[in-house]
């Protein structure tokens, strides 16, 4: 039994960081005015569980400053993605989301929602942000509802491709390359 443990542990390992950050600020406060620009936008309402499934809709502020949602979506194709600006795994999967936002935006809509918590969040998602050269929709939801509404208990990142119709057609845990993404993808087309 005790193998069996330290090998799920070193599974979770592998797959990605734990959803607990380190803030240097020693603040772990959860709430946070909603702000917005360009590309990044606090969360403005995450919607409960749907009955019977992980799904959860969640509204922020696009690109031009118009809330959206996740259900306004339906008909499209969507990448939802957690992670955190101090997640190694994270940021190495940032590259594979930025192309795929890239070469399938007429197809599939990115979205990534930092779960970071503390001072500065809008400040330190949007440098990173910045740095990492994200061109995808990025929400950030400091107390990570949305993040536990689609069953986010272990690890991060982790992902979910959305069908046209809204419904949860792939997870993928862990960080993943832009061919992993693009299987599945390519599958609900």
């Amino acid at each position: 039994m005790r193998i069996l443990v330290t090998i799920f542990s070193l599974l979770g390992i592998i797959a990605g960081c734990a959803p607990t950050p380190s803030d240097s600020s020693g603040d772990t406060s959860t709430s946070i005015n909603p702000q917005f620009e360009n590309n990044i936008s606090t969360l403005y309402g995450a919607g409960s569980t749907v009955t019977g499934s992980m799904e959860s809709d969640i509204v922020w502020k696009d690109s031009l400053g118009v809330l959206q949602s996740l259900d306004s979506l339906r008909g499209k194709i969507v990448l939802l993605n957690f992670w955190a600006t101090w997640c190694e795994p994270c940021d190495s999967e940032m590259t594979a989301l930025n192309s795929i936002s890239d070469s399938l935006k007429q197809n599939v809509v990115v979205i990534a929602v930092s779960v970071d918590v503390g001072s500065s969040i809008f400040d330190r998602v949007k440098l990173f942000a910045q740095t990492r050269n994200m061109k995808f929709q990025v929400v950030i939801d400091p107390p990570a509802k949305t993040y536990f509404n689609y069953g986010g208990d272990t690890y991060i990142p982790i992902s979910f491709a959305i069908d046209r119709n809204g419904h949860i057609a792939h997870k993928f845990v862990g960080a993943q390359r832009k061919d992993q993404f693009m299987y599945i993808l390519n599958q609900i087309l």
